[in-house]
């Protein structure tokens, strides 16, 4: 992976001036010093990078995809690959691999591009998100009734059990990463690595680009029980992990912390994205109640090489 970042550092395409995190080469680099202090034993992917800028990956974690992935994007949410949309859509028709590419949805380092046309090689996946732009009591009025209901719900339960959300970008802690890894290993077992790679990427952009970072935190009493943690990309808030207290149960936790989340960022940023969907994989049932608070569509591109055709039907799933 050292190679690879020097390689798009010297292209241009990762930059410490960059717009997103993952285009920034000492966040990269710490991040992977992190997974190989974690994962000392775990062997490193090969790249294979096309048309000098274009890298990808058959990642060792991620055993269960049927193609390639872009490189270094397993642990996050919609990798910007650090071109522009039209750079991307004028390389698109030669971009061949000898092997099978089938991504997860990304992004450019303008947002998701124009895909209200079809482009070839280009599948679409819908994953909604919420508009946050407005006061919270608006944006409440902007979701459907099911989900004004739903809200009014888990308010009226969590009063039963009062919990404090805190939103900050004060950095996680050790003590902190020892609840996260330790949670995560009650919930996973050997398969915890995965997820705990999540919340190490939010570290290593705290690290370097605090302002680009946001943790959720939620207390019972003294004690923490959730932690949610956000990427920022100029006006779009993005969930990258959530650990929650495994010795104890609270109905609903996970869609209350995104709409406290919503509270407190609702008319500073404009769209928060709960991360519902990210793969062709992944079940339109997939993140239920992560749902609950979006109230827009969004088209996220994933890339498709030498799958054969796809249904559309499939990939885009409901839309909102």
């Amino acid at each position: 992976m050292g190679d690879y970042i020097a390689q798009q550092t010297r292209s241009g395409i990762f930059s410490e001036s960059a717009l997103s995190p993952e285009c920034d080469p000492r966040v990269m680099h710490d991040f992977y010093k992190m997974l190989h202090a974690e994962f000392p034993e775990e062997p490193e992917s090969e790249i294979i990078l096309l048309q000098g800028k274009y890298g990808f990956t058959r990642d060792y974690i991620d055993d269960e995809r049927c193609g390639l992935n872009w490189a270094g994007s397993t642990p996050l949410v919609d990798l910007d690959i650090g071109v522009s949309f039209e750079e991307f859509a004028a390389d698109l028709p030669a971009l061949q691999a000898s092997d099978i590419i089938l991504t997860d949805t990304f992004s450019f380092t303008g947002g998701y591009g124009d895909l209200s046309k079809p482009l070839k090689k280009i599948a679409r996946l819908h994953s909604p998100v919420a508009k946050i732009d407005t006061c919270f009591d608006a944006y409440l009025e902007s979701l459907t009734t099911e989900r004004r209901k739903k809200y009014r719900r888990m308010v009226s339960d969590f009063e039963k059990t009062p919990l404090r959300f805190e939103v900050s970008a004060t950095p996680l802690t050790t003590a902190e990463l020892d609840f996260v890894r330790g949670n995560l290993e009650k919930k996973w077992g050997e398969a915890a690595g995965y997820a705990f790679r999540q919340t190490l990427w939010s570290v290593a952009v705290q690290k370097h680009r605090p302002q680009q970072s946001l943790i959720c935190r939620v207390y019972e009493g003294s004690d923490l029980v959730f932690i949610q943690t956000m990427i920022v990309k100029g006006q779009r808030v993005i969930c990258q992990s959530i650990t929650k207290n495994e010795d104890r149960f609270f109905s609903g936790l996970a869609a209350m912390t995104d709409f406290e989340c919503i509270k407190a960022l609702c008319g500073k940023y404009d769209v928060f994205d709960p991360s519902c969907r990210t793969g062709i994989d992944d079940p339109e049932s997939i993140g239920i109640a992560k749902r609950a608070t979006v109230n827009m569509d969004c088209i996220k591109p994933l890339l498709v090489i030498g799958a054969g055709d796809i249904d559309e039907s499939i990939i885009q799933g409901k839309e909102v």
